[in-house]
């Protein structure tokens, strides 16, 4: 992922200055030296969040980012366990304490957005099953109306979606809710 951006939000200057030099040689780097900073910064791939920040807690403002799928990485000075704990509770994709080593940091880096990729690829293939479910539920419904096999339904489906310039999902999920909406007019026995 060598064009990957990563957000450091790091309040001390030295540390900014580290990070962005190590990293920037792998990615494109932004800085923001406070959670209001970061708040506004533009999207990025992966945010490296110190723990503790001037004007709001990393422990806060991860929340925004996990609300926005962005993973993060925290940075610490405190090693014990129960900060440990409080940062893994906290959906961080990894954890670094301060002083860090650049090879740690580079490889924690890549491995937070190895992991992402996966987590996207893997949502990614969940919601193309759950399309194409509709896709077999519409030509399901199209089976009951004259053709004989489910891959005949399909390839109509698929037909005439490319003849409106629809994706077979589209068209699926309006052959449902014109099912379900005609559906509605039936007489009940």
């Amino acid at each position: 992922m060598k064009h990957a951006t990563i957000l450091i939000v790091e309040d001390t200057d030295n540390h900014q200055a580290l990070f962005k030099r190590i990293l920037n040689k792998h990615y494109h780097v932004n800085v923001s030296s406070s959670g209001a900073e970061a708040l506004a910064a533009p999207q990025a791939d992966l945010v490296i969040l110190d723990y503790n920040l001037p004007d709001i807690t990393g422990l806060e403002l991860s929340k925004h980012f996990k609300q926005l799928n962005t993973p993060f990485i925290f940075l610490t000075a405190d090693g014990s366990n129960e900060t440990a704990e409080k940062l893994n509770r906290a959906g961080a994709y990894g954890y670094l304490v301060k002083p860090i080593n650049n090879e740690t940091l580079l490889q924690t880096v890549t491995t937070a957005l190895d992991r992402s990729k996966d987590v996207v690829n893997l949502l990614s293939s969940a919601e193309k099953a759950r399309r194409w479910n509709f896709v077999y539920a519409a030509a399901g419904l199209i089976l009951q109306n004259g053709f004989e096999e489910i891959d005949d339904a399909m390839d109509y489906i698929k037909s005439i979606a490319r003849k409106k310039g629809l994706s077979p999902f589209d068209l699926a999920m309006r052959i449902i809710e014109a099912h379900d909406y005609f559906k509605s007019f039936r007489p009940s026995n």
